[in-house]
C-alpha cells in the first residue's frame, strides 16, 4: 500500500487539516496531520485511488496562494517531488513506489497500528 507525505510548511496547521479533511473521503484514504517533524499530512491508500489522491491534492494546493509551487510528495524513505514540476502520470508512477519504510515515520505507526494495520 502505497504511503507518502503531502508536505507545504509554508501553509497552516488549519490548512492542512482542511487537507486531511479532503482526503479522507476518498475510500480507502487514511490521512493523518502531522504537526510533529515533517509539517505535512501524511497518507496511506490502495494504488487504485492514486489518481484521485493527486487531483484532490492539485485543487487543494491551488486554492491556496503559492500552494501549488510549494507543496510536495515526500516517500518514507526520503524521495520528493514537487506537485508543480510535473505531470499528473508523473506524480501517481512516483507515489506508487512511496511503499517502503512506512514505518519510519510517527504518524503512520500510529495510525497503522490503531487501524490494526502491519506492513
Amino acid at each position: 500500500m502505497p504511503a507518502f507525505a503531502v508536505t507545504a510548511p509554508h501553509l497552516s496547521p488549519e490548512q492542512h487539516y482542511e487537507l486531511e479533511a479532503l482526503l479522507l473521503e476518498i475510500p480507502g484514504v487514511d490521512a493523518f496531520f502531522n504537526e510533529d517533524g515533517i509539517l505535512g499530512t501524511e497518507v496511506t491508500c490502495p494504488a487504485e485511488v492514486l489518481g484521485r489522491v493527486v487531483a484532490r491534492v492539485r485543487d487543494w494546493a491551488a486554492s491556496h496562494e503559492r500552494g501549488p509551487s510549494r507543496v510536495q510528495f515526500t516517500c518514507p524513505g526520503g524521495r520528493v517531488v514537487a506537485l508543480a514540476e510535473h505531470s499528473f502520470e508523473e506524480l501517481v508512477d512516483f507515489l506508487a513506489g512511496c511503499h517502503e519504510e512506512a514505518g519510519a515515520w510517527q504518524g503512520l505507526t500510529r495510525r497503522l497500528a490503531d487501524d490494526g494495520l502491519r506492513e
